[in-house]
């Protein structure tokens, strides 16, 4: 196995800033990062002389600043967490290591940064000690397609954009309730997600949930959308809206969606927000139910949020359509 060696300038240089022999940085240094190894590599790659990790030697890389060439196991190993006082997994920790198929986060760790898991494409099992997790940074596991994580610590307050984007095995996903903001491609891809959990109001990113073709509802209110959140989820039945804009390709794609409830009004419905909901038969406004397929005006009505530009009253809801944009004209408050 080839693998990369620290230069003599390298090696001086760690040699200053640790305090440590030359030969033993040599040792120390023999592989810099695991994102620079082959798949080969990344699966069996060691240091050169384990017997120069000692806690003490590990010690001293952290205190220098060189914690991409430690090791990633003393970040599971408490004594040496908890002694050099770490709160957090480094930005782009693993990032691209396909080697690792199992990681524990620790109850001190209260950070996991940005790109720390990004396409740690075998990364299956993840194990999170109740503690102090409050973050999971942007693009965080995005890319780790074998990842079967089924829970988020209650602790966790901010999960980041992008953060389990492409994380295909995920099937059910249960989120702390305090967690209300899904930002913007938090799940998108994620085609496997059939059921999640969530706090009882979501405030929704663009392409939060973005293809996520196997996801068949979201029993959360939707207090805010972002363009195509929900685009291709096509088998998504049902959804809740208290807002007042459904932006653009807000529900593109979804085959499946029959029931639409809009708890409050005005709103705007932008261009291709529900195109290819073909099999919408019920609005829900007013608290009260309009089977729409039994109304005159359904076809009008329908084409016009599909594409617009139409008009159309009836069911107690007057809709004008102007410039590929929809607005409901009647004010009908419902949000508490």
């Amino acid at each position: 196995m080839a693998t990369r060696k620290a230069s003599t300038a390298e090696a001086n240089e760690l040699s200053i800033k640790t305090g440590l022999d030359y030969r033993t940085v040599i040792g120390l240094v023999k592989i810099l990062k695991y994102a620079n190894l082959s798949e080969e590599e990344q699966a069996v790659a060691k240091y050169t002389d384990p017997s120069t990790y000692t806690l003490e030697n590990v010690k001293k890389l952290y205190e220098a600043g060189l914690s991409d060439i430690i090791p990633f196991e003393y970040f599971e190993n408490e004594a040496f967490v908890r002694e050099m006082g770490i709160t957090e997994i480094p930005a782009g920790f693993l990032a691209g290591c396909t080697g690792i198929t199992e990681f524990k986060i620790l109850p001190q760790i209260e950070k996991i940064s940005d790109y720390a898991f990004y396409d740690c494409k075998n990364l299956r099992c993840l194990s999170v000690d109740q503690g102090e997790l409050k973050e999971i940074g942007n693009n965080a596991f995005r890319g780790c397609t074998n990842l079967e994580i089924t829970e988020i610590p209650e602790s966790v307050e901010i999960i980041g954009k992008n953060a389990f984007r492409n994380c295909e095995s995920i099937v059910t996903l249960k989120l702390p309730e305090n967690i209300i903001h899904i930002k913007a491609g938090t799940f998108q891809n994620c085609f496997s997600l059939t059921e999640l959990t969530t706090a009882k109001e979501l405030y929704v990113g663009h392409c939060a949930f973005y293809n996520c073709s196997n996801l068949v509802a979201i029993g959360a209110v939707i207090r805010e959308i972002g363009e195509s959140s929900f685009g291709r989820c096509l088998s998504l039945k049902g959804i809740k809206l208290c807002t007042t804009t459904v932006p653009g390709k807000a529900f593109d794609g979804c085959a499946s969606l029959q029931h639409i409830v809009f708890i409050t009004t005005p709103f705007v419905i932008g261009s291709n927000a529900f195109r290819g909901c073909v099999s919408v038969g019920k609005i829900a406004a007013r608290g009260l139910q309009h089977n729409l397929m039994s109304c005159t005006g359904y076809d009008e009505m329908l084409d016009c949020i599909l594409s617009g530009p139409r008009r159309w009253r009836g069911g107690g809801l007057s809709v004008a359509c102007e410039d590929n944009f929809c607005k409901i004209e009647e004010r009908l408050d419902l949000c508490e």
